[in-house]
């Protein structure tokens, strides 16, 4: 066991969210028993000859969810640290996350935020200290994410994102008194401190993820004029603002999460207006941003050794909707060709040549395929991605 849990913090550590700094000997008892799920878990992900889950895994997730569960309702006089208690719901959530088990890792993910919330660890305080900061970005981050992988809204309420001013993670920086660290950041006005780790840098994207998801939910609701303005004023605000940080991220090309990301939320904010039925040089550049947005998503895996190395379960979800952007852009080619669709589109900007975009499905499945093996979501991902694809040729 020693040998698989040090395999984990190697090769696992930021997949599955951990974001303690603590020696095995400190830790308590639900939080040892995540880390050796995880670590089991790891060890059959990457071994060659398959195992039963039944035989493996199976006992050592019943003793952490009871571990879990007791943490939460300690009967003793010294309740483990509140950070290894959310760190245990972290791991916990991923676990499930990456074994297609959506219902059971929005438990443990709304369980965590609650615990984060309930601690205050978003407000600063005599208490804040860089663990509190990593536990609650980390929880943040994952929350975003998986808000908008599943189509729900963000556990955590709008006045309490508005209320967080503490620095993002291993960054000194803090927004002024009475300016809550998100709003600013979300600010085009507002010069905030330059990110150059990566929990900062993926805890920012994921942010414009949910914000991004969360805007043009709202959109069906902007009825009158005045409600279409302020929508417009706000999606080109956000907008910059994602354009804005994509660009930032240039100065970090071995940060792949952050941008896989900030594509996705380029993606989410343009894709209900891409395909509009009528010509409108609008869609057509919603429709150029997301196709450029799929384009660096397929790029980030140049050069990578695909299959070698653990991924976060939200790869699955951010490499779909690459492929989902290029199979709506075939389809909407072939029923808006000029030659048959009437005259008022000949003057349309000149396609995608459909093989250029076969060819980035191809790749797009193909790395879902060689990431696929050690993790479930990603395989039922690319099992429907290539029934979708089947159904458009």
């Amino acid at each position: 066991m020693d040998r698989m849990i040090a395999n984990f913090f190697t090769r696992a550590r930021t997949q599955s969210g951990y974001f303690l700094d603590i020696p095995r000997a400190a830790m308590s008892y639900a939080l040892s028993c995540s880390i050796e799920l995880w670590a089991v878990h790891l060890t059959r992900a990457e071994s060659t000859v398959p195992t039963p889950e039944a035989e493996f895994e199976i006992p050592y997730l019943r003793k952490t969810l009871s571990a879990a569960s007791d943490a939460l309702t300690p009967s003793s006089s010294r309740p483990p640290p509140i950070s290894h208690i959310i760190q245990a719901h972290v791991l916990l959530c991923n676990y499930f996350f990456r074994n297609v088990r959506i219902v059971e890792g929005k438990y443990h993910l709304a369980t965590a935020v609650g615990l984060v919330v309930g601690a205050g660890l978003h407000k600063r305080d005599h208490q804040t200290t860089t663990e509190r900061i990593k536990a609650f970005w980390t929880v943040y981050a994952l929350d975003c994410c998986w808000a908008v992988a599943d189509g729900s809204s963000s556990n955590f309420p709008g006045h309490i994102q508005d209320e967080v001013d503490i620095p993002w993670p291993n960054e000194a920086y803090a927004a002024a008194q009475g300016q809550g660290t998100i709003s600013a950041f979300l600010d085009l006005t507002l010069v905030t401190s330059n990110a150059t780790s990566f929990e900062s840098l993926r805890t920012k994207a994921a942010t414009l993820l949910e914000r991004a998801a969360k805007l043009v939910s709202n959109y069906q609701y902007a009825t009158s004029p005045d409600d279409r303005h302020l929508f417009s004023l706000s999606f080109m605000n956000l907008d910059a603002i994602i354009q804005r940080f994509r660009q930032s991220l240039q100065e970090y090309p071995a940060e792949q999460l952050p941008l896989l990301l900030a594509c996705m939320a380029t993606i989410q904010l343009h894709s209900p207006f891409a395909f509009a039925l009528d010509p409108d040089p609008e869609a057509e550049l919603s429709r150029r941003r997301i196709f450029d947005a799929a384009r660096d998503i397929i790029g980030s895996f140049d050069g990578l050794q695909l299959g070698l190395n653990l991924v976060d379960p939200i790869i699955g979800t951010l490499l779909t909707a690459a492929c989902r952007v290029l199979l709506s852009t075939i389809g909407f080619q072939r029923s808006h060709r000029p030659e048959s669709t009437g005259p008022h589109l000949r003057r349309a900007p000149q396609p995608i040549p459909e093989p250029v975009l076969h060819g980035a499905v191809d790749r797009v499945l193909a790395i879902m395929a060689s990431l696929a093996p050690g993790c479930k979501i990603i395989d039922a991902q690319m099992n429907m991605m290539r029934e979708a694809y089947r159904l458009l040729a």
